[in-house]
């Protein structure tokens, strides 16, 4: 889930293991080169890429990484099971068994 990756820049997406630019540049329909040249902040990508570039990596790099607008937000940490914010007053409601931030009832 896309969630995982709040705030990431396309570099750092491609950073991560098992990420590459071939297969990025696969998945939009672009240019190795192109995907390359925008995460070393070369190029700016046009906006029909920049909407590939958010759906290709599931959300994770927005248009404002890109752009290398900042949010004045918190960083918001996310649970690694359930994928909800860890200060969400609903994670209780989790079903994953094993979810740290799930509030547990005593029997």
């Amino acid at each position: 889930m896309w969630r995982k990756y709040l705030r990431m820049t396309l570099a750092e997406y491609l950073a991560q293991p098992g990420r590459t630019a071939t297969e990025l540049a696969q998945a939009t329909g672009s240019a190795v080169s192109t995907i390359t040249r925008a995460a070393r902040g070369e190029i700016i990508p046009s906006r029909d890429l920049m909407i590939k570039l958010f759906e290709a990596t599931d959300g994770a790099v927005t248009p404002n990484d890109i752009f290398g607008i900042v949010s004045k937000a918190p960083k918001v940490e996310m649970c690694s099971l359930c994928e909800r914010r860890t200060d969400d007053p609903c994670v209780n409601s989790c079903t994953a068994a094993d979810c740290p931030n799930a509030v547990k009832v005593a029997a």
